[in-house]
């Protein structure tokens, strides 16, 4: 019992470290305004539609410049491999799905 203490107390000293690290967007990967799109993006690639991925990109998902600043991260799907997170921008603030992988803590 007592080492599943520590264990817990260790582990919420890192989490609490973590959150205090800055996190940004490597700009390596697209992001898109929602999950499904995000997904619905990822079947365009597989399947090299080069029309849809044109339309997607006007109209719901972007190349994100890399350094930009994430305010919070809402989920990491350590799984599935997407990444909520919500990026604040000139007075407004964004939710964005994209890869786990495009995160960078500085």
């Amino acid at each position: 019992m007592k080492k599943i203490l520590t264990a817990l107390i260790i582990f919420s000293g890192l989490l609490g470290s973590a959150s205090a690290l800055a996190i940004s967007l490597k700009g390596d990967y697209p992001a898109c305004i929602s999950e499904a799109e995000f997904n619905r993006l990822q079947s365009i690639i597989q399947h090299k539609d080069e029309e849809s991925m044109t339309e997607i990109f006007k109209t719901s998902c972007l190349m994100p410049k890399k350094g930009l600043s994430v305010d919070k991260v809402v989920s990491m799907g350590w799984t599935s491999g997407i990444a909520h997170v919500k990026i604040y921008v000139k007075g407004n603030l964004y939710d964005l799905w994209t890869n786990t992988e495009n995160l960078s803590s500085d």
